[in-house]
């Protein structure tokens, strides 16, 4: 009965990560969240299922710029795999867009971990010269209503621990 249960609870998980998935609109019915206009920063916030194309060179350059000496301290920098973990099937994103160009992005996705439906928050990655005037908090709260409207049990992520950007960000 136990691995029934178990069973049950796992195929639940997947018709929620697959409802999830097919969600054309994270923002749809989060109107507030679909614009940013704070510390001089006005931006629109659009959600995307799978990233652009036109927007493939600068989610991997602007991720590369931010991340790639914290990758290296850690456990090495590893373009390729990298690039294709920014551009699978199962990415999901809120990308900030300002005036006609791109200035900040949230990639997560919806997955089951240790028995739970969760949102997991993959990256998060703002221009410089827009940093620190809570845009990426901002993303991160609309991301939280994002799960609550999904029904998922917690938002997650990982924070390399010599990342005291990140870490200050997500204490915060």
């Amino acid at each position: 009965e136990e691995l029934h249960k178990e069973a049950e609870n796992i195929f639940r998980i997947q018709g929620l990560i697959q409802q999830a998935q097919n969600c054309k609109d994270y923002l749809a019915r989060l109107s507030h969240f679909q614009s940013y206009d704070r510390k001089e920063c006005n931006a629109v916030i659009v959600s995307y299922q799978r990233c652009p194309e036109e927007f493939w060179d600068w989610i991997i350059d602007l991720t590369q710029l931010n991340m790639k000496p914290i990758y290296q301290k850690a456990w090495g920098w590893n373009e390729q795999a990298k690039q294709q973990e920014l551009l699978e099937d199962g990415a999901r994103y809120l990308i900030a867009i300002s005036g006609d160009r791109p200035i900040g992005f949230v990639h997560f996705r919806f997955e089951q971990q240790d028995g739970d439906f969760v949102l997991y928050i993959f990256d998060i990655q703002i221009e410089e010269s827009y940093q620190r005037k809570g845009l990426g908090r901002y993303m991160i709260d609309a991301l939280w209503f994002v799960g609550l409207e999904k029904k998922v049990s917690c938002l997650m992520t990982l924070v390399f621990k010599n990342n005291d950007a990140g870490l200050k960000f997500f204490k915060s």
